[in-house]
């Protein structure tokens, strides 16, 4: 697999490597009676607390002089304690003499972290509120402009998961919620900002509390299978399987709600969030990646898009925009595109093929718009015989006019990869191609393709 992380030691001002202030690091940082205190925000809901840090919490800083995170960084790793709505520094943390500005990145939970990029795992028993709490990782990034207290965002880097049960005969007994064999370390890189799963990772997790028959977990981004044992919910005597009846990819800083009615010892998914909520299009692709995409694609929200069902003809099939290499109006073979069994929930099936192709199928796909616009969301989890696999998040946008739609525009980029002969496209990258003819015409589906039917996402995404 090709990674590029390299853990490679920094020549840093400061090191600070617990939240116990080390003797002589009065001498390491200059002390100029300039030094930096944090008023903190949570974006999101996911932690313990749902609204912000606790008494006695404690967060890694590291500060840069640059800009980013490098070989030269003005400090690295300090502790800091959450005490009266503020983080204070244990050790010393100050403004250099030269009154330069200072970028500062920071992680909670606090950590012995030598480098900026670090592997971090959630707990396996994440039951009582001290495991939970620590098992969510976030980040923030801010500039100091010489500035006492520096004000920091934090982000949400893992997924949340929210399981609400009910049953019409629940049993009797203790509740326990537990997620089987799945993957439980991230590599946080703050340099790239990017968060993936370790693949020799895996443990069962025990889910929290979230109140009567509700439980919540805290599990790094990862894709999950139709068919695969998610988890196992104990009430009493009894144990219920939950069996996932699609594919399922959870993005860094998302939270999913699943209701779940439990029966004959089979867990039925009753309704799944955020899938029938078209403004959360970062279910699909986190916000960082989806500004690389928004300047070439248009997003178009709400609750009303039109039928589009039909087939459609997409050629001359050109790329507008990528960052891979290829030159903007190169042309790919011509598309076919199906949209078929448009519900009123706002679901969508698909199916496209390529000439001389291979077809590819995608079931259950939202699409959110308004009056003639819409847009299609989706990721896909795709596997292959030589043991790759990438997690793609791909948008469609149009217009639907008078059986044809204007402006068809598809954009993917690529969330999580294992390339294990260097043959896909990377992780960051994304593509953008569009109908030349900015009209995608009304046409018959062809009835054949070369290689025949494979599920959704199994056509090779290829550098």
């Amino acid at each position: 697999m090709k990674k590029f992380f390299l853990l490679f030691p920094l020549a840093v001002v400061a090191l600070v490597t617990s939240c116990t202030p080390k003797d002589g690091n009065d001498e390491v940082i200059e002390e100029v009676s300039k030094s930096v205190s944090f008023s903190p925000q949570i974006k999101g809901s996911t932690r313990a607390t749902d609204l912000q840090f606790e008494e006695g919490d404690k967060i890694s800083v590291f500060a840069s002089t640059t800009g980013s995170i490098s070989s030269e960084n003005y400090a690295q790793n300090v502790c800091y304690g959450y005490e009266d709505n503020l983080f204070t520094t244990e050790g010393t943390l100050s403004y250099p003499s030269s009154n330069e500005d200072l970028t500062f990145f920071a992680v909670y939970p606090y950590g012995d972290y030598v480098t900026p990029e670090f592997s971090f795992t959630v707990m396996s028993d994440q039951r009582s509120h001290t495991n939970y709490t620590a098992s969510d990782l976030m980040t923030a990034t801010a500039v100091g402009e010489n500035s006492k207290v520096v004000d920091l965002v934090f982000n949400h880097r893992l997924s949340k998961i929210v399981l609400n049960i009910y049953s019409d005969n629940m049993p009797v007994g203790e509740q326990t919620v537990v997620f089987k064999d799945v993957r439980s370390n991230v590599i946080a890189n703050l340099s790239s900002n990017t968060y993936r799963v370790e693949e020799s990772e895996k443990a069962d997790i025990y889910a929290a509390s979230n109140g009567t028959n509700s439980f919540k977990v805290l599990l790094p981004p990862q894709a999950f299978a139709k068919d695969m044992l998610l988890a196992e919910i104990a009430v009493g005597e009894k144990v219920f399987s939950w069996i996932l009846d699609r594919d399922l990819v959870l993005n860094s800083g998302v939270e999913y709600v699943f209701n779940l009615e439990l029966k004959d010892n089979v867990v039925f998914v009753a309704q799944i969030n955020p899938w029938g909520e078209p403004e959360q299009i970062e279910s699909v692709i986190p916000e960082e990646y989806l500004g690389l995409l928004e300047p070439y694609i248009p997003i178009h929200t709400g609750t009303t898009p039109p039928n589009i069902e039909g087939t459609y003809f997409i050629s001359p099939n050109a790329l507008l925009t990528d960052n891979v290499g290829f030159e903007p109006g190169h042309v790919f073979a011509d598309g076919y595109i199906m949209f078929y069994d448009q519900t009123s929930d706002n679901t969508i099936n698909m199916k496209t093929t390529q000439l001389l192709g291979d077809l590819s199928v995608g079931e259950g796909l939202f699409i959110s718009g308004s009056g003639e616009k819409f847009t299609i969301y989706f990721n896909e989890h795709t596997t292959y015989d030589n043991g790759s696999w990438l997690i793609q998040a791909t948008i469609i946008s149009g217009e639907y006019e008078d059986g044809s739609i204007k402006n068809y525009t598809c954009a993917f980029l690529i969330l999580d990869e294992y390339d294990t002969d260097d043959s896909l496209m990377d992780v960051g990258q994304y593509r953008v191609v569009i109908d030349q003819n900015y009209i995608s015409e009304s046409t018959v589906w062809p009835l054949e393709t070369r290689s025949g039917v494979r599920a959704a996402g199994k056509l090779k995404t290829a550098k």
